[in-house]
């Protein structure tokens, strides 16, 4: 039987544990819920991508002892109701901050950035 569009064979997990992410498949189903959900609320959510690059600019692919201490370190940044997962599997890691009462601009978004970079900075070598 084909899946619908937009319908994640990974079944019905409400979130995801603390610590823990979604694959990339049920990160971008719940990706693409937030995005109606945003339009049809006209409340703004912000997207978090971070990925890490070699110093020759090329992506990475993140080994598991690094991917705990991001997903750890990510999910002390997040509230219960935003959501974390692979957005490209193994490579970008994907946080949805949700249920913003206004536009977050600039100056949220650099508030944000700036409190995971601290976190991410005392976590990671």
């Amino acid at each position: 039987m084909p899946r619908e569009p937009n319908r994640c064979a990974c079944g019905g997990a409400l979130e995801s544990p603390p610590g823990r992410a979604y694959n990339e498949e049920a990160f971008r189903y719940f990706l693409a819920v937030e995005r109606k959900r945003s339009k049809r609320s006209a409340r703004p959510f912000l997207l978090l991508l971070l990925g890490l690059e070699e110093p020759s600019g090329m992506a990475m692919d993140l080994d598991p002892v690094t991917t705990a201490k991001l997903f750890s370190g990510l999910s002390q940044c997040l509230r219960e109701t935003d959501f974390l997962g692979w957005y490209r599997e193994g490579r970008v890691v994907g946080a949805v901050l949700t249920l913003f009462e206004e536009s977050p601009g600039a100056d949220m978004a650099q508030m944000v950035v700036q409190k995971v970079r601290r976190t991410l900075h005392a976590g990671l070598p």
